[in-house]
């Protein structure tokens, strides 16, 4: 029940991929910013993004968009 009321309120970790552009919604915390990575929390996983030539086009308090060659995208628990 607690998942509905986040998703009703649109609160829930959400990533959308369209032509080389990543948009990431409600994470807790970014790590790195850079040409060739990024790193992302959620309370419960890690998110390392690598590529070419990353940018960010929109970065708000909970909201990323990331555009450039993305080479590989991995979830990693928090502990790993």
């Amino acid at each position: 029940m607690k998942n509905i009321k986040k998703y009703v309120r649109g609160e829930l970790f959400k990533i959308t991929l369209t032509n080389n552009i990543i948009d990431i919604e409600n994470f807790t915390d970014i790590k790195n910013i850079s040409k060739k990575e990024i790193i992302i929390y959620t309370d419960k996983k890690k998110i390392i993004i690598t590529g070419d030539d990353l940018n960010t086009k929109k970065l708000m308090h909970s909201e990323i968009m990331i555009m450039g060659n993305t080479q590989n995208i991995s979830f990693k628990d928090i502990n790993e």
